[in-house]
């Protein structure tokens, strides 16, 4: 394949491309090019648009064992979770193992002034050299991918860009152009328009704390309880505290945010849902607003924890 296929790739489809071809011939010229013409000649916006394309594709990169994997956002936060919650994971055993090896490696995670792309291969690298008798291992090679970060915070040292502290502030977020007295179509509530700018881009961290303590399963589809409606307990926690928006309508939001966890939320004036489907209504979700208990609070911000913090 030509070298200027590459170049002329999408972000994400190169990213695939440097992780999982081990024959590409990609040099520094190529990769400066590459960053170059996706960013439209380090346009800012563009800039800070692709930190958020290689932080998230990053995240997703997975380590294995026996059959399973690990992706790298939830082996960083190894270290947040309560002991009960490492016993929540399929294989237990090997979980504690990695979180012992994190701390042995004196890894410590991204704190707010850190590039945390550097921090996540980072840990890679030190799990994988760690863990060898274990039989844990990069699914993947990220030589290449280590490479490209390289080149990019290399542009941003001599862009002078400190990209931690630019991506706090919400003024970079690429603004729809909107002509003067031109109605624009209200646009459909999404599960990440819930969210406060300074959460969307962890949203795949609260995910991660949902699954570890048993609220959800790995396909993200809400686990069979008996209480009907403990998600808009988690949802009106996380409005009392301030991760969403506070200008959304509950019952909208409310349907929102059940629809992705696999449920449908219905008013008491419309058909019921088939059996099949796991439904509960606007009415008793509405109930928890008032009615969350103080120990039950405490037990969120236990679990949400490293979620909140900034």
């Amino acid at each position: 394949m030509e070298k200027s296929h590459f170049v002329n790739m999408g972000v994400k489809e190169l990213l695939h491309e440097l992780l999982e071809n081990d024959n590409v011939q990609f040099g520094e010229i190529d990769m400066y090019n590459h960053i170059r013409k996706s960013t439209n000649n380090f346009e800012i916006k563009c800039v800070q648009l692709l930190y958020v394309d290689l932080l998230w594709f990053i995240e997703d990169i997975s380590m294995t064992y026996e059959n399973e994997t690990y992706p790298l956002y939830i082996l960083s936060e190894l270290n947040n979770y309560h002991p009960h919650d490492l016993l929540k994971f399929r294989n237990p055993k090997v979980i504690i193992r990695l979180k012992e090896t994190i701390n042995y490696a004196h890894w410590e995670g991204h704190n707010q002034n850190e590039n945390k792309l550097s921090t996540y291969l980072e840990l890679a690298s030190i799990l994988n050299a760690n863990n060898y008798n274990l039989g844990l291992k990069l699914k993947y090679k990220i030589i290449h991918i280590n490479e490209y970060v390289n080149m990019f915070n290399d542009i941003l040292k001599q862009l002078k860009i400190d990209i931690e502290v630019m991506m706090k502030d919400d003024e970079w977020r690429l603004k729809l152009v909107r002509e003067k007295n031109v109605p624009q179509p209200k646009q459909p509530l999404t599960f990440i328009g819930l969210f406060k700018d300074e959460y969307k881009g962890k949203i795949p961290m609260f995910y991660n704390r949902l699954i570890a303590n048993g609220y959800i399963d790995k396909n993200h589809n809400w686990r069979e309880t008996d209480i009907k409606n403990e998600p808009a307990k988690v949802y009106f926690w996380l409005v009392n505290n301030g991760v969403i928006k506070p200008l959304i309508k509950s019952t909208p939001a409310l349907i929102c945010f059940c629809k992705e966890f696999g449920i449908t939320a219905y008013n008491d004036n419309e058909p019921t849902p088939p059996t099949e489907i796991r439904a509960v209504t606007i009415k008793n979700l509405l109930k928890v607003k008032k009615s969350i208990s103080s120990d039950e609070k405490e037990y969120f911000q236990n679990v949400f924890l490293s979620f909140l913090i900034k």
